[in-house]
């Protein structure tokens, strides 16, 4: 894709075209960003990395040519007269950079925390007490195996790409390097390599990167079996790309469309229809769906790791799962009803903690999907339900005997 914008000026220019459309309505989208989304920083810095760009080289307001030609000089001839029309052009744009940034920032602040929602997101990580896989860094996670349906391969070599356009670049014509692109895609790379949630932000800036930095380095007269030869490379990625994705399709095909999955609200519905009651002891990856579907049901805890402190995480939620006196005390505590788990957490604890619960007399399994699983507690109030719904141990195989 790159390497097609690259070949053709009037992509490149439709692309920075569109991106500029939206400039002047940039802090209206920004304080939407502001309420719905907790990375402020994140879309500030891909605004404020436009600025340099604006304010180097040939574009730079304050650049030689500038001086000379706003400095005691009168334009005489056309050349001249289009330098005054296109540094006039290049500092208004420099401007309305820095005015539309310094508005965002002045918007960041309409938040209902102020400051401190502002900054937020500068120290989130210091009360983060449970790892979730987008938070987790490539070599981590190649390190405990988890690659299956990851890009690593893909970002590694798109990486290597970069960094052989940009050494190209330099060699051949530094002062053609675009500061703002460059600093951008390296930023958001190290942030890519360090957490896979930004792989998306990585992307957006190294499609630009690539197809400006191969539009340099291309000649620009080239001969016809050299664009033969970069024509049939293109068709071979795009083909090996589409037959991988081929491949694939009968995995994805149940997730395309819009909606929710097949069968996604079942378990909540059961709950519902059941008019069950009680607290529910659920763990991490339901919170936020039991919450959406069952209020004001309480949850024991939900998806938003920050919300909750290190230690409820290290000394209450995951010991619950691994000690049976921990979580027997727990119980005693809270008086569980209810036990709704997603049976696709991996989480060692998690696994070893559905295998005792489905041994444990105290509790019946009564409902699995192809999402989550539910107990109830052996007691009066569940007798029915239990006798009408419980399921026989021989589902959950030979593991849990």
């Amino acid at each position: 894709m790159a390497l097609e914008i690259a070949k053709n000026r009037q992509t490149m220019a439709i692309y920075f075209a569109v991106t500029n459309a939206f400039l002047d309505k940039f802090a209206y989208w920004f304080c939407v960003w502001v309420f719905g989304f907790g990375r402020v920083w994140v879309g500030a810095a891909h605004l404020v990395g436009v600025i340099p760009s604006e304010g180097s080289r040939e574009r730079n307001p304050f650049n030689t040519k500038f001086k000379r030609s706003f400095v005691g000089c009168t334009p005489q001839d056309g050349a001249e007269r289009r330098l005054v029309v296109q540094t006039k052009e290049s500092l208004n744009k420099f401007l309305q950079l820095v005015y539309v940034s310094i508005a965002c920032v002045l918007t960041a602040l309409v938040n209902p925390s102020f400051i401190r929602g502002f900054l937020y997101p500068l120290y989130i990580f210091k009360n983060y007490g449970y790892s979730i896989v987008e938070n987790q860094s490539i070599i981590f996670l190649e390190h405990v195996n988890f690659t299956q349906g990851q890009h690593f391969l893909l970002f590694k070599m798109t990486s290597g790409l970069i960094l052989a356009l940009f050494a190209g670049v330099i060699v051949r014509s530094w002062r053609k390097i675009d500061i703002a692109t460059t600093v951008l895609v390296a930023v958001t790379g190290f942030m890519a390599y360090f957490a896979i949630r930004n792989f998306p932000s990585f992307t957006f800036f190294a499609i630009p990167f690539l197809a400006g930095n191969i539009y340099i380095l291309l000649p620009k007269k080239m001969h016809p079996a050299y664009t033969s030869i970069l024509v049939l490379v293109a068709a071979a990625v795009i083909s090996i790309a589409v037959f991988n994705q081929y491949q694939e399709y009968a995995l994805t095909k149940p997730i395309l469309g819009f909606g929710l999955l097949p069968g996604a609200e079942a378990s909540a519905n059961f709950i519902k229809d059941n008019n069950i009651q009680g607290l529910i002891f659920n763990d991490y990856d339901v919170g936020s769906y039991l919450i959406y579907n069952l209020y004001p049901q309480k949850v024991f805890v939900d998806n938003r790791p920050e919300a909750y402190s290190v230690d409820f995480f290290h000394n209450i939620y995951e010991p619950a799962q691994q000690d049976p006196q921990k979580w027997q005390a727990l119980d005693n505590q809270y008086h569980f009803n209810v036990i709704f788990f997603s049976y696709r957490d991996y989480t060692p604890w998690a696994q070893a903690f559905l295998i005792a619960r489905v041994n444990d007399p105290d509790w019946a399994p009564v409902f699995v999907d192809n999402y989550n699983i539910i107990f109830l507690k052996r007691n009066a109030q569940n007798t029915a339900l239990i006798k009408q719904y419980e399921l026989p141990k021989s589902m959950f195989g030979e593991s849990v005997h």
